[in-house]
Order: C-alpha cells, then sequence, then structure tokens
C-alpha cells in the first residue's frame, strides 16, 4: 500500500514540474489531468483481475503479483521522454493498484483477530497515506527521475519478504486445505492451540460455500446487496468530499492561495497532518467505533470545506482584499485532513474486508475498486475543470454539501461493527438488525417455544415472545412493538443468563439458509404440509412467516368459517395478513400464503421446497436443551392438515 500511495502521491510534485515552460515533457493542462487520473481506470483492470485471481490463486499470490508492474511502470516514469509513456505508466501502476486495494482488506480482515482487527484494517490506510507522504517529500526535492528510482525500492521489498507470510486460513479452507489453515492460524495467533478457532471458521467458510458465490448474487441477495449499499454509501462520502482531488493537486491549491506558506512545505504538512491522525485513527477505532468517527469525520470535514471554498470565493469573485487572511486556506486543509483522517480515511477501508461474506468477497472487492476508481476519475476531472471555468471555490462547494449528503447517510444506515467476528456482522446483515437485537428476539422465541407446544401458535418473523390473549391455551406477541421492545429491554437486563443460554448460534441459522437456498428449485410434494407443521406448533424460527396470497389446490388451505377465525385468533396472525373475507362457503379458502423467509428474501410459492432431513440437521442451539430435542420431534411428526 506504501507503492500505491507513491503512486497517488506523485502527481502533487510532478504536475507543477510537467506544466514548466522548461519542461523535459511539454504537458498541457488537460493533459496534465489525464495522467494524474490514468491511474483509476487501471484501478478498474486490476479489480477486474482480483475477482478472476483471489480465489483462484490466494489473497498472498495476488498481492505479491502487485509488484512486478509497480516495479516496471517506476521505471517507465523515470525515463519517460513523452506524455504518452507517463500515461502508459500510469496505467500500469493502476492495475497493481486495483490488485492490491482489492486483496489487502480481504487479507487483514481474514486473518484479523476481531479486537484488533480495526488497528489492522485500518493500517491499510495508514501506509497509503504514508507513501503520498514521501511521493510529496521525494518529488519536491528531487527530479521525477530520481524520485521514480528510489520509489522502486518499495515493491521489490514486497517481492522479497512478502513470501514469508502464510495464506489466509480462511482462503486455505475455501481450498479445502485444512492443515495448512492450521498452520496459517498457528502462525498468525502464535499458539498451537487452534483448534477452536479452526472449527469456527470451517463451520463459517463451509456454510457460505454451501451455495457457490456468483457475480449475480452481490445483487440478488439481500444481505449481500445491503452489504453493496453500505460500501458504495461508506466510499461515496469518502471520495465526494475531494480527497483524491486535493491529494492529486494539493500543491496547486496551495499555490493558489497565496504566498504565505510555500506549497511546497504546505502540502507536506497536509500529508504529514494525514498520516498522524490516520494511525491515531487506526489505534481509536476499536474503542469507540466506526461509526461514531465517521459522524465527527464528516462533520468536520464539511466545515473545512466550506471556509475554503468561502476564502476563494470571496477572493476570485469579490474586491475584498482577503491578503492578510492567506492562511485561512491553509488551516482549513489542514482542519479538513485532520478530520477527514479521523474516520473517513480509514473506516471505508476497513469495512470493505468485514461486510461480505467469503463466497462472493473476490467479487466484492473487485465491483467495489472499480466503483471506486469510477468516482475518484470523475472526482478528479470534475475539479480540473471546475477550477479552470469557474473558479476554485466552486469544487470546495459542491464538495461541502456532498458531506452534508453523507453525514445523513453515516445517521441512518452505517453499521456498527466494533469487536464482532465476521460471523457476527453477516448474521445481522441478514437479520437487518443489531446482533443484540437479533439475540433477544431469538431468545424470546425460545423462551415463547415451551409455552406454545401445545398450541397452535405461528411465530412471528421476528421471533418475538408471547403474552396473554383470549384464549388461555394460546400464547399470542404483543400488538403493542413498544411495549414488546420495552418488555424485551426489561427482560434482558433482569434475566442475562436466561439470554445467552437462549442464544442461537449465527452460523447454523446462517446454514439453514443456505440448505434452504439450496432447496428452493426442488420438487417436493408434501413438503408444503411439513411446512405448515414446523409453522403452527410455534417452533421458533423467524425464518417462517404468514403472510397474503393463495394456494391453490393445497391442503393446508383454511376455510373462512368460525372454526377458522378461532385458529386464527390462536396462531396470532392479524387480520390484515389474511387480506379481505371470503365467501363462507367452506370449500374455498381465505386468502393466504405461507412462504419462507431467507434473511430479507421471500421465495416464491412454486419454490417453497424443504428437504427435511437436512433441515433436521441443520437446526442446532449452542446449548442441547429440552426445547431443542421438542423441535426435533416436531420435525419428525406429520400433522393434519388444517379445513
Amino acid at each position: 500500500m506504501i507503492t500505491s500511495g507513491m503512486h497517488y502521491g506523485w502527481p502533487s510534485p510532478s504536475l507543477p514540474k510537467l506544466l514548466q515552460d522548461d519542461s523535459r515533457i511539454p504537458t498541457t493542462n488537460d493533459e496534465g489531468s489525464w495522467i494524474a487520473v490514468m491511474l483509476l481506470p487501471g484501478a478498474c483492470t486490476g479489480s477486474i483481475l482480483s475477482g478472476l485471481l483471489l480465489d483462484r490463486i490466494g489473497r498472498k499470490y495476488v498481492i505479491l503479483l502487485t509488484s512486478i508492474p509497480f516495479i516496471i511502470s517506476w521505471i517507465m516514469i523515470a525515463y519517460a521522454r513523452s506524455v504518452t509513456i507517463l500515461i502508459v505508466a500510469r496505467y500500469l501502476a493502476g492495475i497493481s493498484d486495483g490488485l492490491i486495494c482489492c486483496s489487502l482488506p480481504v487479507y487483514f480482515g481474514e486473518i484479523a483477530n476481531p479486537k484488533i482487527r480495526g488497528l489492522l484494517g485500518s493500517a491499510v490506510s495508514v501506509a497509503w497515506i504514508f507513501g503520498i507522504l514521501v511521493a510529496n517529500v521525494l518529488g519536491s526535492y528531487r527530479s521525477i527521475t530520481d524520485s521514480a528510482l528510489v520509489s522502486l525500492i518499495m515493491p521489490i521489498l514486497l517481492l522479497l519478504t512478502f513470501p514469508c507470510l502464510p495464506e489466509s486460513p480462511y482462503c486455505l479452507l475455501m481450498k479445502g486445505k485444512v492443515e495448512g489453515a492450521r498452520n496459517s492460524l498457528m502462525v498468525f495467533k502464535g499458539t498451537s492451540d487452534v483448534e477452536d478457532d479452526l472449527n469456527r471458521l470451517k463451520d463459517a467458510v463451509e456454510e457460505q460455500n454451501r451455495n457457490t458465490g456468483k457475480y449475480l448474487d452481490l445483487f440478488t441477495v439481500k444481505s449481500n446487496r445491503r452489504a453493496l449499499y453500505i460500501m458504495m454509501g461508506s466510499r461515496g462520502v469518502q471520495q465526494f468530499s475531494g480527497s483524491i482531488a486535493i491529494i492529486f493537486y494539493a500543491q496547486i491549491i496551495f499555490k493558489e492561495a497565496g504566498d504565505s506558506v510555500s506549497p511546497t512545505v504546505a502540502s507536506i504538512i497536509y500529508f504529514s497532518v494525514q498520516l498522524v491522525l490516520s494511525g491515531i485513527c487506526s489505534v481509536i477505532v476499536d474503542k469507540t467505533g466506526r461509526k461514531p468517527l465517521m459522524i465527527i469525520s464528516v462533520i468536520g470535514t464539511g466545515i473545512a470545506l466550506l471556509a475554503e471554498g468561502v476564502y476563494f470565493y470571496l477572493k476570485n469573485t469579490t474586491d475584498i482584499d482577503v491578503s492578510s487572511f492567506s492562511l485561512i486556506p491553509v488551516i482549513a486543509l489542514v482542519v479538513c485532513v485532520i478530520m477527514f483522517g479521523l474516520g473517513l480515511q480509514t473506516i471505508p477501508i476497513l469495512l470493505l474486508g468485514e461486510i461480505f461474506p467469503t463466497n462472493v468477497k473476490a467479487f466484492a472487492m473487485s465491483f467495489c475498486d472499480i466503483y471506486f476508481a469510477v468516482i475518484t476519475t470523475i472526482v478528479s476531472k470534475f475539479f480540473q475543470v471546475t477550477k479552470d471555468e469557474f473558479g476554485m471555490h466552486i469544487p470546495f462547494f459542491v464538495f461541502a454539501g456532498c458531506c452534508v449528503l453523507g453525514l445523513l447517510f453515516v445517521l441512518f444506515y452505517l453499521p456498527e461493527t466494533k469487536g464482532k467476528t465476521l460471523e457476527e456482522i453477516q448474521g445481522e446483515l441478514k437479520s437487518g438488525k443489531s446482533n443484540k437485537d437479533y439475540v433477544a428476539g431469538t431468545s424470546r422465541s425460545k423462551h415463547s417455544f415451551s409455552r406454545t407446544q401445545n398450541c397452535h401458535t405461528a411465530t412471528q418473523a421476528s421471533g418475538s415472545s408471547g403474552n396473554s390473549s383470549e384464549d388461555k391455551s394460546c400464547v399470542c406477541p404483543s400488538e403493542n412493538p413498544v411495549e414488546e421492545n420495552v418488555d424485551s429491554e426489561n427482560e434482558q437486563n433482569g434475566n442475562e443468563r436466561e439470554e445467552e443460554k437462549a442464544t442461537v448460534n449465527l452460523i447454523e441459522m446462517e446454514k439453514l439458509e443456505q440448505v434452504l437456498e439450496k432447496m428452493k428449485n426442488r420438487k417436493a410434494p408434501g413438503n408444503r404440509e411439513k411446512l405448515w407443521n414446523i409453522e403452527k406448533r410455534g417452533i421458533p424460527l423467524h425464518l417462517l412467516k404468514v403472510t397474503k396470497g393463495m394456494y391453490r389446490n393445497s391442503k393446508i388451505a383454511i376455510s373462512g368459517n368460525e372454526d377458522t377465525k378461532k385458529q386464527t385468533k390462536c396462531q396470532c396472525v392479524k387480520k390484515s395478513e389474511f387480506g379481505k373475507e371470503t365467501s363462507k362457503d367452506k370449500g374455498k379458502a381465505v386468502d393466504m400464503l405461507l412462504k419462507v423467509r431467507l434473511g430479507e428474501e421471500w421465495i416464491k410459492e412454486e419454490q417453497l421446497i424443504f428437504d427435511f432431513e437436512i433441515l433436521k440437521e441443520q437446526i442446532t442451539f449452542e446449548e442441547q436443551t429440552d426445547e431443542a430435542e421438542q423441535l426435533y420431534s416436531c420435525l419428525e411428526e406429520e400433522s393434519e392438515p388444517i379445513h
């Protein structure tokens, strides 16, 4: 990542030299802009390659592969005599950048303990900023040729030293190399007692690989879509704050601000502060959490960008003398980089290695880096065009406005992943709520099961607990969600031990979902009846739900008579979920449809399929209780259809 950062930092000191009249390579403003941004189309190519290579040759060897284009590009830059050679060199560097930005967060995310994953993941950004700083120092005081030759040291060191590190244990388990994964865990954890971790990873990888990931799974599986939205939002907030434009044009910005501070010194100060703040964020991100840092970072960055825009507006469009305030743009950009480094710099990159499941992670990283390359290209060209055509203040005002929109995204959509395992994060993305709520909801389902096993109670999708209804033989969930939440919190505070016992193993729940996903296209008569059997017995599975629809020619259809209404009341199903009242004729069914909920996904009626034996095997709790045994017995029994 240091080499990648050096390539991103290279335009800041080098473009002013190329744009000079006595430059060895005569360059126009437009050509200089393309030299700067050509790194990004190359990153798109590298991202596509990473999606093809990450699972095939492994994370480790993709990282090693990046050193070769980096070496070639620095040699081309050192001896270039035309703009074309520089553009090609930058494109090659972009390929390596795309590969490294996809593979390194995945590698760190898979080898790190949850307690330090934030620190290690944030180190990617710290190394990247360090590379930008080094490039600015070298480029400011040495020639383009000398700085390029010195920069060769980093990719050569990568090529020589990285082979000593083991492959990610996740990647090894995906290839069936259990012994290699065990050895990898021993190296990273510094102990030989890794069986518990190995078994946990095996369960997680087997679960996620049960349904082999495809590129389209990023868009068709709702939990993956949610992760994709989170990534696109966080990366969008990061880049539409103008960070890449400031990196590419730092010295040009400081030069236009005034002569109070040397552009070279100002840019070095800027990136030095950014490096320090990125390091601080790496240390505190696992203590304070991702979301609080992002909120502070977005607010502070937006205010600083607004101040920068106001200064250039007064300087370029009014008659106000701002010469006595020439330090304001320098101070504003330093404040901007301080606030940016607190969260926006590191956390979006950290999230990349946390929020995607193993079976689509390679595709996700490829898509993410392509997305990053596209938006950074747009931001870079937007900055260059608007500052040349309308003035420096316009892009800064736009970037400040983007921070306002970004704050709304962070407040209402960004999840907190501090201290959570990758499996827990996936469980939350599938359930659409925090792990605390997920556990509490499951806890209430399990406790309600023993009270409702003799009553035909349909457990709601959220796994709500039962409250007394008019029918004393049936316990129904509260119709007031606020009261239910209050009761849930009191129950958690007063009986933590019971809640802990009732916690469902998230890996096993994901495993069940994968089984259902694999079986959905199989045809098996009678499975609807078995599914109804599970639902009406109040099994604590929040994967099941009653909703509107119609079963044609189905044995489980309920007639619209008084007995049905009584049964419906006992099943705790809201009247609205049955739709409009139908004919009293017993031969006609009420408007009803039973579906299986996979995370947030609904299977269509014709795809409602169960493999009963596999289902029975996959439903397990962390502690085998009497209720779990009752669950198994319920699965084995046949039920009479309800008429």
